[in-house]
């Protein structure tokens, strides 16, 4: 087992290298001037943002998930109301 006899964070550490410049090619492309600092910053909140808009896709997913369609909602409101007329009825 590789991981076993090496620390994963060798393992991963090219591949993580690569998506991280990724930020960085980014920042160059919009700021083609800007010094090494100025870079780095950039790059991180280019990282920073990417993984808010992965948060933001998932949280809407499990919403989306969780909540009940208009369809369903409809179909229930339906059955509350033939129950109801059952009852009434009766």
């Amino acid at each position: 087992m590789a991981r076993a006899r090496h620390d994963p964070r060798d393992l991963t550490a090219a591949g993580r290298a690569a998506f991280l410049s990724q930020f960085m090619a980014q920042a160059r492309e919009l700021h083609p001037d800007a010094n090494e600092a100025k870079l780095q910053r950039v790059a991180a909140e280019l990282k920073r943002a990417h993984f808010l808009r992965l948060a933001v896709a998932s949280s809407r997913a499990r919403a989306k998930k969780k909540a009940p369609s208009v369809a369903d909602t409809e179909s229930a409101q339906e059955e509350v109301k033939r129950h109801a007329r059952a009852h009434t009825a009766a």
